[in-house]
């Protein structure tokens, strides 16, 4: 079972036991302002002097500590913390392109061969090893996909466009 399938579930369960916690406390609470002699006594302790009260923040602690560790662990994933491997260097990423939310094209080189691979939830397929290799310099790969260079570079455009209207309102008058 997949970690976002279960931790959709388990969301669902604690929604609906939170609910069921805090009407628990909300009406131990009313029952205790409303008849404090007759709360204190019978409804709201539990065997051992433990009141409802104090179990239902024992079990929303658990569960809020249980929440927090499975959503770190889904957060880890899903920002693939420890993803690098450090290899003996034979096998190398040279580019990939997202197609979907899951699916990409990778471009992998294997000794002196490139191979075009496609990732899907379905699997890895082998689509093209390329005839002539690509150069891909690792500086120019990091920042040419970057958001902050496609910005800048929109911005520098719409710039020297604003320049060139002003340029040329100034020479018609």
């Amino acid at each position: 079972m997949s970690i976002v399938i279960f931790l959709n579930r388990f969301l669902r369960c604690f929604t609906t036991l939170r609910g069921v916690f805090f009407t628990q406390i909300l009406l131990s609470q009313s029952l205790y302002a409303e008849n404090n002699v007759l709360a204190k006594t019978s409804s709201s302790s539990v065997a051992g002097g433990i009141s409802a009260m104090q179990i239902s923040q024992i079990l929303g602690g658990l569960l809020l500590v249980l929440f927090v560790i499975f959503w770190g662990a889904w957060l880890a994933k899903k920002l693939k913390f420890g993803a690098k491997i450090s290899g003996n260097g034979l096998i190398k990423i040279l580019s990939y392109l997202p197609l979907g939310t899951r699916e990409k094209l990778i471009l992998v080189s294997v000794g002196d061969e490139q191979i075009l691979i496609s990732s899907s939830p379905q699997g890895i397929s082998h689509i093209h090893t390329l005839q002539k290799n690509i150069i891909i310099p690792e500086n120019e790969a990091e920042s040419t996909s970057s958001f902050a260079v496609h910005l800048s570079q929109i911005l520098q455009k719409k710039s020297l466009q604003k320049n060139q209207q002003n340029d040329k309102k100034n020479r018609d008058q």
